[in-house]
């Protein structure tokens, strides 16, 4: 994530923590995330913020992931795209699933992929 973009999201958090009313701590129940990390989120310390934890910003928030990045409100993600933000933001194993794809190289994820359509064939 670059700087700027880290900077925008920072500034977005606070603001909409502060909208809400809520303090860290409020924030750090709501979304499993410790006040300290919610609190260098929101001065900017952390620049490489994980998906889960953008989602569980972004449900306790009320905002969508959309605009937490800065992007216009009226943009759209494309129907596939969509679907899996939905399905990642109400299941934290999937979100962590992808935080740990995202972490591997391209022919690990690959090998991962093989191994979780069998397990899906399985089923």
């Amino acid at each position: 994530m670059d700087q700027e973009l880290s900077a925008a999201i920072a500034q977005r958090l606070h603001q909409r923590r502060t909208a809400l009313r809520f303090s860290l701590q409020q924030l750090a129940d709501r979304t499993g995330l410790s006040r300290s990390t919610l609190q260098r989120y929101e001065t900017d310390a952390i620049h490489n913020i994980p998906l889960s934890s953008i989602l569980a910003l972004c449900s306790a928030l009320q905002v969508t992931p959309q605009w937490l990045l800065g992007q216009p409100e009226g943009t759209a993600c494309p129907p596939p795209i969509a679907r899996l933000t939905e399905s990642i933001a109400h299941r934290s194993d999937l979100a962590q699933l992808l935080d740990l794809a995202c972490r591997c190289s391209p022919a690990d994820v690959r090998r991962a992929i093989k191994i979780l359509q069998a397990l899906a064939d399985e089923a």
